[in-house]
């Protein structure tokens, strides 16, 4: 759902994983605030590192 979402809304003077990942995170908090939370971070961590 979040790579479709990320497709659809892509920014092309952006990493494309920033959409992705935020996109991600927002599914995940409606099912679990804190696995949004660890993905947020989790996902920082990537943006971080490359």
């Amino acid at each position: 759902m979040a790579s479709d979402f990320e497709v659809k809304n892509r920014i092309k003077s952006q990493d494309s994983r920033i959409v992705l990942f935020e996109k991600q995170e927002e599914l995940l908090a409606i099912l679990d605030k804190k696995w949004a939370k660890e993905a947020h971070m989790r996902n920082q961590e990537y943006l971080k590192n490359s």
